[in-house]
């Protein structure tokens, strides 16, 4: 998830203001992940003159170009729905997707989640939210990010933890909804073959009485 953000940081920033960032560039993310592991995930930054003038000559209107770079850094999930706002009177932008597979089924009822944050400062904003704040430097220039991770309803034991590189992962167990009895499917097949029997029946011929 770090190499989504280094990428789309360099890619606004990297080509004219290398050596003369001083303002960091802030990002949030927003993770809302569902009882099957996949999350709807927020992406915003707030830019200043500079930035937002690179951003737009990057962009401009083709929004497939920013679509393309993040589907290459994101290459472990399939993503889609994607969604994007700007407000340019304040210089930012957000955009939205779904992301697959964010969170890993590692055994029965119990999850992973790798999130590739190095000692990053965690702190729980309540049972299933939790907030991830990280500073990081490239090329001269200085990225702040806040990640907030919504986790599942339902969702127990949650634990913060690292791997044997350092970085965050979380556990938790969460259980899988049953897809139970597909009573309105059920109900519209009822209703189409109740539609096609009525227009059959009026295809047919009256029966004339003597």
């Amino acid at each position: 998830m770090r190499k989504f953000l280094f990428v789309c940081f360099i890619l606004i920033v990297g080509t004219t203001c290398l050596g003369q960032q001083i303002e960091p560039l802030k990002q949030n993310l927003v993770f809302k992940i569902d009882a099957w592991g996949n999350s709807d995930l927020e992406v915003s930054m707030q830019l200043n003159a500079a930035q937002w003038g690179n951003f737009k000559n990057w962009v401009g209107s083709n929004l497939s170009i920013l679509k393309r770079e993040i589907e290459r850094s994101l290459p472990s999930y399939f993503l889609q729905d994607f969604q994007y706002e700007e407000q340019p009177m304040e210089r930012s932008y957000t955009l939205k997707f779904k992301a697959f597979g964010v969170a890993k089924l590692k055994d029965k009822d119990k999850w992973l989640i790798e999130m590739d944050y190095k000692d990053p400062d965690v702190t729980p904003l309540s049972e299933d939210i939790y907030m991830i704040t990280s500073n990081y430097a490239q090329d001269g220039s200085l990225l702040q990010q806040s990640t907030k991770i919504f986790f599942p309803k339902g969702a127990k034991n949650i634990k913060e933890e690292t791997d044997a590189f350092g970085n965050a992962v979380f556990t938790y167990d969460c259980k899988i909804p049953s897809s139970g009895f597909p009573i309105f499917l059920v109900i519209g097949i009822c209703l189409i073959i109740s539609s096609a029997v009525l227009f059959v029946l009026k295809l047919m011929p009256v029966a004339k009485t003597k």
